[in-house]
């Protein structure tokens, strides 16, 4: 028996095309559940990370002969700071930052009076940051997929 010259070729081609379809093609795929993974890390901030959720930029899928290469993140400016953390900082307003505080500790409500308490929004030319802990919300999701790849 005989073998097309192309049977290799095309072997590769439906490997690769399944490989690309395990790993983010077919609903809750290896990759969607690392992006979850790296969400749920995020979710355990005292800080507001949807915008940097919202951010998620969806897997682009690239194959170059016998490699498949899938890349994904988060473009929010805010994401690296997340993922390894900052020390104490200030951050400064241009021209004031712009806060939503519900249930604002009493010192805000002292310093804006009765006024934080109909509308939560405050406004700060500055504020000084404790430092955010180091989440490592991308290293969450990749242990995630080494261990579906391992797998």
């Amino acid at each position: 028996m005989e073998l097309e010259a192309s049977f290799e070729r095309d072997l590769e081609a439906a490997v690769l095309e399944q490989a690309a379809h395990e790993l983010v093609g077919k609903p809750n795929n290896v990759v969607y559940k690392a992006v979850k993974a790296s969400h749920n890390r995020l979710d355990q901030s005292d800080y507001d990370t949807d915008p940097v959720k919202e951010s998620f930029v969806k897997p682009e899928v690239e194959r170059s002969g016998s490699r498949l290469k899938i890349t994904w993140g988060w473009t929010h400016e805010a994401a690296q700071f997340f993922e390894t953390g900052t020390s104490p900082h200030r951050v400064n307003g241009q021209p004031v930052l712009s806060f939503i505080w519900e249930d604002a500790p009493p010192g805000i409500v002292e310093e804006f009076g009765d006024g934080v308490n109909p509308d939560p929004r405050v406004f700060f030319q500055s504020v000084d940051v404790d430092g955010i802990d180091e989440l490592r919300f991308t290293r969450a999701g990749l242990r995630v997929l080494r261990h579906h790849m391992q797998s």
